[in-house]
């Protein structure tokens, strides 16, 4: 909405909107487990493997019935192997954007609730 009230300023350039703080997937995870209570185990492990992993378990998920999700992906190796942070910069100086809340605590509020229900 910003972005178009001020579009003789931004002139259809890419404005990345976050909730202001960098946060690691994860990092994200490993919080989402601590307000479920839930253990999260990660695995490191090479990339190359990773990649082969990830194919192969999506190729295999494929044939079997019900077509189960695979445990991991090239997406998500994608998400946990490198880090995607996007800069508030340009919002905050063509737009004046600055975030109103964390995005991030308020999921994790709600989060054991949603999971029960």
């Amino acid at each position: 909405v910003l972005a178009d009230v001020h579009r003789e300023i931004v002139g259809g350039q890419a404005i990345n909107i976050t909730g202001g703080a960098a946060l690691p997937v994860r990092e994200l995870i490993g919080r989402l487990g601590r307000a479920l209570d839930v253990e999260v185990r990660t695995v490191p492990l090479p990339l190359a493997l990773g990649q082969a992993l990830s194919v192969g378990a999506e190729a295999l998920c494929r044939v079997l019935p019900g077509r189960p999700e695979p445990v991991l992906t090239p997406y998500t190796l994608s998400t946990l192997a490198w880090s995607q942070t996007f800069d508030l910069d340009k919002a905050r100086r063509l737009l004046g954007y600055e975030p109103e809340y964390d995005a991030v605590k308020s999921a994790l509020a709600v989060a054991p609730r949603l999971a029960a229900s």
